[in-house]
């Protein structure tokens, strides 16, 4: 019977609970801004730009309740009322700056956090499709109104209706991060905080840089070098009301007077074509084709291109090895080189089959040249014919100093304007990009080292820096820039300056994308989530989600402390990047050989660790975190701060309202895995339910059955499941031939797989008229021992021709092949070999040229019809006195001319 009763007291207070919770009073609020915009609440908590008036903060009142109140004073609210609140200002549990109010709406209670930022301006975004197909979908918005606030309440730019204006999420791997980048592109140029006028901006997240100053210190560096980097400003982002946290707003990178300054030739091609200029389905992949005597293995151009009449520039490239199979999906204009690297043509995106043989045969040459060991590929040309060396230099500087991640995988950017009065304009590096995963953000692979080449190993600088001649310029250019990178991160410099304008709104961002919790950062967010954006959570398995993986094999360091101006100390996010950055300049200058002489910060001096101000400087440094002896001390046994008690709804509740301590009491539980008590609603520590995996669906204490969809593998050949990791038995991949261009197919999952099969080179020589090489019978496109063709010097002579052979492959050379040649048509001796021929005069009449007398012998002229050499024949004398009957007959025959024509008769036989 008892057990009845027990049975039916618990049934009736679960109804109760019910009842109540369903009944419970409604209340959601808004904040208006003096200037209109409104700002929607993030699990209660309100993020106020830096315009808003701490005094006067405007709320919209949403409640099925009829009247409420707020404070302990019980101040009546209605909706458009204006609260000051100043009076309750407190400190979070990270000891940020805050305000707690609690409201009552009827019976009902709710309390609402507001942080306020005090220095960057806001960007508002405002959908027509609405946060989840923006953000989480990523669909792009052509009718977007776009709002950016100054701090003095003035617009950097406002819409002031809905126009043209484009947004969408942008990026390759960052778009499935939880906190995304995205791009604006208005429908005519705006000049930003005076960044320069432009259509196009970018606003980079910097999710996975906890500083968020990794961007921002490398293009800062960049270009106090001179070299091409984007100009920047921090800012609050808004979508639609939520906040989104602090972002970079910068340059796009592309072709354009205040970016990349060169000709802008992807516009005089749209001139060009109108509106057929990248239309339709031009597209025509030519995979495998060479370029005759270059280094070209692959190229895609379009057909149906007008092509201008100067194609020589500008040109934007991107080497993006790592995004290739994405990059080939895309309607864009790229090369392939003889190496392996695979570079995107930027602008113009949409090239003509003459533009793509023209800059990526150049490109190709270059290549080959600064690969060669002496620097100079087949033509003989050196790489600094073909590069700006010093740019090229300043490259491989930002890279190895930064250690950047994707250095030489890629965002490695290249440019070349349009030749000028007949000289060709050389290759420029930059605009540097994409640096969020520098200075120590990422320990896997000991990319955080500061003591061992990072850079020099990845192209293209693995080729460079074998050149001596390219080393002494590197070494040179940084000795230039060593005392300006302590500049930036001595006392009151760069790094300095930027955390103080950056501070209260990272406070901020760190709340708003749980930045301080390691479980929770970093997430990602599958495309087709339908819920609110804040409700997001983490949706695969993935290198860097921490829930998943050990905390030893975390791919980016998590620091609780965002920076307390204590440079030396390492487990500040600030003092990290600073103490690295300072030990990688200096090894590289000793490394480089720079003659610098070797530096060390010049930090903030205070007077004990409780001292937040600069005895130089007068910088105020944040507090430290408070050191408290338990949960119920509410002293700082560091400075003395007295933190807020312990504040509970009542008696039977069990969680602090300010901070997360859970008192111990009797609590009722539906089950031994409930962790919510039914009284109270403390959340007992009982651990989670017990699965065999990640797809086991009961609890093996409980009995709980939740929802997950069973083991998923990527394909039939795949043998770990992606959800748990449980190994199966397959028989893996299968059938299929690989060969020198592609992977084999699986028969079985139709993915490839394996590797590429080496070249299978003929044994007989191929040859034109210049080279002779080996080449693969299978593509017929890899060649090996590729060299000029050796002649033997001398002449091999025929009745007909002469000619050389090479050595090597034996071939005629073209140059030296040909028939005999002769001055005229009976020169017996060939003018280039010497080879003497049978040659016959063809002779005419005869010429008496003197007459024969008495006393002297005449002379008779003979002259060859073909070549005009003349030749002569003597004439006996005349017989003087009487003459004998012989000699009266050589008289008579010679007077009457019979005997002259005997003569010729005679000769001709």
């Amino acid at each position: 019977m008892k057990k009845v009763i027990l049975s039916v007291l618990f049934a009736a207070l679960i109804v109760c609970i019910f009842l109540t919770t369903a009944s419970a009073v409604s209340l959601e609020l808004k904040v208006e801004l003096a200037t209109g915009e409104e700002l929607v609440s993030i699990e209660n908590t309100f993020y106020l730009p830096s315009s808003a008036d701490i005094t006067s903060v405007k709320l919209q009142v949403s409640t099925d309740a009829s009247s409420v109140t707020y404070g302990e004073s019980a101040t009546p609210l209605e909706s458009g009322d204006t609260i000051d609140l100043t009076p309750f200002k407190t400190k979070d549990k990270y000891h940020n700056d805050c305000y707690v109010v609690e409201f009552t709406a009827g019976a009902e209670k709710q309390t609402y956090t507001f942080y306020a930022a005090d220095s960057l301006s806001a960007v508002f975004i405002n959908t027509s499709i609405g946060i989840d197909s923006f953000k989480i979908k990523q669909e792009k918005d052509n009718f977007t109104k776009v709002s950016i606030l100054n701090k003095d309440g003035t617009y950097e730019y406002k819409d002031t209706e809905i126009s043209v204006t484009e947004s969408k999420v942008r990026g390759n791997t960052t778009p499935d991060l939880y906190k995304k980048p995205y791009q604006i592109k208005f429908d005519s140029k705006q000049d930003l905080f005076g960044l320069g006028g432009a259509k196009t901006w970018i606003l980079l997240a910097n999710y996975l840089d906890q500083s968020y100053l990794r961007n921002a210190t490398m293009f800062e560096l960049a270009q106090r070098l001179g070299m091409n980097a984007s100009s920047f400003v921090s800012v609050d982002v808004y979508i639609d009301g939520y906040y989104e946290g602090v972002y970079l707003l910068c340059e796009k990178v592309q072709i354009q007077s205040e970016r990349v300054d060169i000709r802008d030739l992807e516009k005089e091609m749209e001139e060009l074509m109108g509106t057929d200029y990248g239309r339709g389905d031009m597209a025509v992949q030519n995979v495998n084709e060479l370029i005759n005597n270059s280094y070209l293995n692959e190229y895609r151009y379009f057909n149906d291109v007008i092509t201008p009449e100067d194609i020589t520039g500008g040109y934007l490239i991107e080497l993006d090895n790592s995004n290739k199979s994405n990059r080939l999906k895309m309607d864009e204009s790229y090369f392939i080189t003889d190496s392996g690297n695979f570079y995107v043509i930027k602008s113009p995106e949409v090239c003509s089959r003459e533009q793509v043989e023209y800059i990526g045969g150049l490109f190709a040459e270059m290549e080959e040249a600064f690969t060669s060991p002496t620097g100079k590929n087949a033509k003989g040309k050196h790489y600094s014919e073909y590069m700006d060396v010093d740019s090229f230099a300043y490259g491989y500087i930002m890279c190895e100093f930064g250690r950047t991640y994707d250095a030489g995988s890629n965002s490695v950017y290249f440019h070349k304007d349009a030749d000028k009065d007949g000289v060709q304009s050389k290759f420029v590096k930059g605009p540097l990009w994409d640096c969020d995963n520098s200075l120590a953000n990422i320990v896997r692979g000991n990319a955080h080292l500061t003591d061992n080449y990072w850079a020099a190993n990845r192209t293209p600088w693995n080729k460079l820096t074998q050149h001596e001649d390219f080393m002494e310029v590197v070494s040179e250019k940084y000795g230039e820039i060593y005392d300006t990178i302590f500049d930036m991160i001595d006392a009151g410099g760069f790094l300095d300056k930027e955390v103080e304008k950056i501070g209260s709104s990272v406070a901020m961002d760190r709340i708003r994308n749980h930045l301080n919790t390691k479980d929770l950062w970093p997430l990602n967010t599958l495309k087709n989530f339908t819920g609110k954006h804040y409700e997001a959570k983490t949706s695969m398995i993935h290198w860097f989600n921490r829930p998943q993986i050990s905390e030893s094999e975390w791919a980016f360091p998590t620091y609780v402390v965002y920076t307390d101006g204590v440079d030396a100390d390492n487990t500040t996010v600030i003092g990290n990047i600073r103490t690295h950055i300072e030990e990688r300049a200096n090894w590289l200058a000793l490394q480089w050989s720079c003659g610098v002489t070797l530096r060390t910060r010049v930090d903030h001096v205070y007077d004990n660790d409780e001292d937040t101000t600069c005895n130089e400087c007068d910088f105020v440094r944040a507090a430290s975190a408070h050191t408290y002896e338990n949960r119920c001390d509410a002293d700082c046994s560091e400075c003395g701060y007295e933190r807020i008690p312990h504040v509970f709804d009542s008696d039977c509740d069990a969680d602090c309202n300010e901070c997360d301590f859970v008192r111990e009491d009797i609590h009722l539980y539906d089950h031994g895995c409930d962790g919510d008590c039914n009284l109270c609603g403390e959340e007992r520590d009982v651990g989670d339910h017990i699965y065999d995996n990640a797809c086991d669906s009961n609890c093996n204490r409980c009995g709980f059955d939740r929802n997950v969809p069973g083991h998923q593998f990527s394909n039939p050949c795949d043998n770990t499941c992606n959800n748990c990791g449980l190994k199966r038995e397959v028989e893996g991949h299968k059938g299929g031939t690989a060969t020198c261009q592609k992977l084999a197919i699986c028969a079985v999952c139709g993915e490839a797989y394996g590797t590429i099969a080496s070249h299978t080179y003929g044994e007989d020589w191929v040859t034109d008229g210049s080279f002779h090489w080996k080449q693969c019978t299978q593509c017929n496109l890899a060649k090996i021992s590729r060299s000029r063709h050796v002649n033997t010097n001398s002449y091999i002579v025929t009745e007909e021709m002469h000619y050389m052979t090479c050595t090597v492959c034996e071939r005629n050379v073209a140059y030296s092949v040909g028939e005999h040649r002769f001055d005229s048509d009976c020169d017996d001796s060939c003018a280039d070999c010497g080879y003497v021929r049978k040659v016959e005069h063809d002779w005419g009449e005869a010429v008496v040229t003197k007459e024969a007398t008495a006393h002297s012998q005449g002379k008779v002229t003979y002259t060859c019809s073909k070549c005009e050499v003349e030749r002569e024949e003597v004439i006996p004398a005349k017989a003087s006195g009487c003459q004998s009957g012989e000699g009266a007959l050589i008289a008579f025959l010679t007077n009457s001319g019979i005997l002259l024509a005997w003569f010729v008769i005679k000769r001709k036989s």
